[in-house]
């Protein structure tokens, strides 16, 4: 079987605009993230009602209509299951969020520490105040780790909501040089840490190549590129 026939497969047979099993769980979430300073979107609170139920509007007229979908990354997939839709669930371990404090909106990374033992150690670690100041530490900053209470094995990663590092796109030479050089920027000033040692990316593609959006107008330039230890 091909790898785009058992995506196919994966994909959860819901009618556009309703929750998957993946948001399901979120959803059920919700209350106890309330509790923590997080507030999910309107489509993941347990009362939610469709806003577009009862209107001349389809679910892709409303803000809570769109779920955990990465249309981007899904192109000619078949007429029957057209790409924008959002039981399209590529990656449903992250969801944006508000943090209820001061509204900025975050995002939300779910794992299993059985399968990441070391991710959040390693966030946290590439977040202290020793290397976070550091010009050549791209790595996203981890805000909080939160043990889900009902799953030990479970926790959620609290990160700055990014977005892709091609929109909006390159309008100049230097703003191309300017992401390649930070791509491949070596940690020459971090190396001299044993503990680095044994840490190694091991990815590089669009999940894992991110920007900042603070202050980003339409001729923005493009100088806070983050990369995401996954």
């Amino acid at each position: 079987m091909s790898a785009r026939a058992r995506f196919l497969q994966s994909i959860p047979d819901c009618a556009p605009g309703e929750l998957t099993p993946s948001e399901i769980y979120w959803r059920d979430h919700q209350p106890w993230l309330a509790s923590r300073g997080y507030m999910l979107r309107p489509r993941y609170s347990p009362d939610w009602v469709p806003s577009w139920q009862g209107t001349d509007k389809t679910w892709a007229d409303c803000e809570d209509g769109h779920g955990l979908n990465v249309c981007s990354m899904l192109p000619n997939v078949g007429l029957d299951r057209t790409p924008y839709s959002p039981c399209f669930c590529q990656r449903p371990s992250l969801l944006d969020a508000t943090r209820i404090a001061d509204g900025k909106f975050v995002y939300l990374k779910l794992i299993k520490k059985s399968v990441h033992p070391f991710e959040a150690d390693i966030g946290f670690f590439f977040s202290s105040e020793t290397l976070a100041s550091k010009p050549r530490n791209h790595c996203v900053p981890i805000y909080e780790v939160l043990q889900l209470p009902d799953d030990d094995d479970k926790i959620i990663l609290v990160m700055p909501l990014l977005r892709e590092y091609y929109n909006p796109q390159f309008e100049t030479v230097g703003e191309v040089v300017e992401f390649f050089h930070q791509v491949f920027e070596v940690r020459e000033d971090l190396m001299p840490l044993p503990s680095l040692s044994d840490i190694a990316h091991r990815a590089c593609n669009s999940f894992t190549r991110t920007m900042l959006h603070i202050g980003m107008s339409t001729h923005c330039s493009k100088d806070l590129l983050y990369s995401e230890l996954t």
